[in-house]
């Protein structure tokens, strides 16, 4: 029987990266198949990934860079990542897509989006990100970190908390130096 198939988009930024590695290790313990997506900012987190996860690098960018070359170029860099994705999504037709945020994410969403897979995101923080923001109504499922999160009238979301890595649990009694 073939493993399902988890792919986690996540953001360039620890606070995005650490809850999906969290995730990762879980359900890589309980026989899923995992991969990442992201770009090369959240590639500088994925030395504590395990080896049995692929990385994918999409194309992204975020809107709030500076410089009116940035912005400008910033959709089409967004429209290659998502054209790679829904290639790549198409043949290995994942079981789920979790998105963490951060601009990373948006491809793959995207791609899940336009091909119907099962889809969430996960906040971490009390307040919606800028791309979580612009999922929240288009995915089967929300999970937060913190609780309450402000929310969207209509939409209802799962209090998980935030996942913690296998590296941070094991320090948990550690003494403080």
């Amino acid at each position: 029987m073939k493993q399902p198939l988890l792919l986690i988009a996540a953001g360039g930024t620890g606070g995005h990266m650490f809850p999906a590695q969290a995730l990762s290790e879980a359900m890589l313990n309980r026989g899923w198949s995992v991969k990442l997506s992201t770009d090369t900012r959240g590639a500088r987190y994925t030395d504590g990934f395990s080896n049995a996860i692929e990385t994918e690098l999409v194309s992204s960018a975020s809107f709030s860079q500076s410089g009116l070359l940035s912005k400008v170029v910033a959709p089409f860099q967004i429209g290659a990542g998502v054209l790679t994705a829904t290639m790549k999504m198409k043949r290995e037709l994942p079981s789920v897509v979790i998105g963490f945020g951060g601009y990373p994410t948006i491809p793959a969403m995207v791609a899940a989006t336009l091909l119907g897979l099962p889809r969430m995101i996960h906040e971490q923080n009390g307040v919606l990100g800028r791309v979580n923001q612009l999922f929240v109504k288009y995915v089967h499922n929300v999970a937060c970190g913190t609780w309450p999160t402000d929310l969207p009238d209509g939409v209802e979301a799962i209090h998980t908390g935030n996942p913690v890595r296998t590296a941070v649990r094991q320090r948990a009694q550690a003494p403080y130096i």
